[in-house]
């Protein structure tokens, strides 16, 4: 076997590899987070309050020598202490998301992250890069060319046709970068595309 078409392909591989790892990377950076709907508390923050910390989940947490004890009194925030007011409506919004998120069959965890039935995208519309099915795509296609490119002959063409063959692979391989970033907006794709083949085949 030809030596240089072993060191090839070990370059090829670790380009597809690592055009891989590049691609899980975009796929988890960029991909879509939906946010579900969740019905809002309708309460005043004081009514909030009592209802969690009296008769709710939040009861334990303001009974005597629990964590929040010294900001509850008498049914309420206890006015002598600073913040207490505050302290005590963020926890209780928090205890009514946490139940909300149950009730909607959601994990509890999700009782502070969830804000509405919202999409949130990582790009705005027409800008987001090229994905990652296509930079394997592309990458592959690359490695491919490059590999016609100096060994035409696989082909089993010969003369002329194997020359052209040759020709337009290289010319293709060097017009495509090498980082699927610089093909700009996803959008663009098949232009940028249709450019690259009318150059190569120029």
């Amino acid at each position: 076997m030809d030596p240089a078409l072993i060191v090839f392909a070990i370059q090829a591989l670790v380009r597809l590899v690592k055009e891989g790892k590049s691609a899980y990377d975009q796929y988890e950076r960029d991909r879509d987070i939906f946010m579900p709907q969740l019905k809002l508390p309708t309460f005043r923050p004081i009514s909030l309050i009592r209802e969690v910390f009296q008769l709710g989940s939040g009861a334990p947490l303001v009974s005597a020598g629990a964590p929040l004890a010294r900001f509850w009194k008498d049914g309420g925030p206890d006015p002598a202490v600073p913040g207490s007011f505050d302290v005590l409506y963020l926890e209780a919004t928090r205890l009514k998301a946490i139940e909300m998120a149950a009730t909607k069959g959601l994990l509890p965890s999700w009782g502070t992250e969830v804000a509405g039935a919202v999409l949130i995208r990582q790009w705005r519309e027409g800008s987001e890069p090229v994905g990652p099915l296509a930079r394997m795509a592309l990458a592959l296609a690359d490695v491919g060319l490059e590999f016609v490119g100096t060994n035409a002959s696989v082909l089993g063409i010969g003369g002329n046709g194997e020359k052209l063959v040759a020709a337009i692979a290289t010319n293709l391989a060097e017009l495509i970068p090498d980082d699927a970033a610089d093909f700009g907006p996803k959008s663009q794709l098949t232009e940028r595309l249709l450019g690259i083949f009318l150059r190569a085949g120029l």
